[in-house]
């Protein structure tokens, strides 16, 4: 837990955040663990496929392969479903609409 809560820190640092920010989900019980480097590459999977929000259903098949594709191709092996539960969990914390995205792509404070 202490190595995810670093990560997420570094995360909010790279992104260049000054505000508090309430921490990410934890992930440390998936198997493989869920990181703050996996939540990067979701959020600028997501830009890519011009979506701006963490809502599921929003979001066709075709583009949740482009999800995982992308992974792929930063050799962060993520299935659909993975991708999927985890865009749930971040929409439970965070919300669904643009500015909800925008906090979780800052590493910012849900809500």
């Amino acid at each position: 837990a202490r190595r995810m809560r670093l990560a997420a820190s570094l995360l909010r640092k790279s992104l260049g955040s000054q505000q508090q920010a309430v921490p990410l989900p934890d992930g440390a019980a998936w198997k493989p663990q869920w990181v703050a480097a996996d939540d990067q590459l979701l959020g600028e999977a997501l830009l890519l496929i011009s979506s701006s929000s963490l809502a599921t259903d929003e979001l066709s098949a075709e583009e949740f392969e482009e999800l995982v594709d992308y992974f792929k191709a930063k050799q962060a092996h993520r299935s659909q479903d993975e991708i999927k539960r985890r865009m749930t969990v971040l929409e439970a914390a965070f919300g669904g609409g643009r500015q909800d995205f925008d906090a979780f792509r800052q590493g910012g404070a849900p809500g």
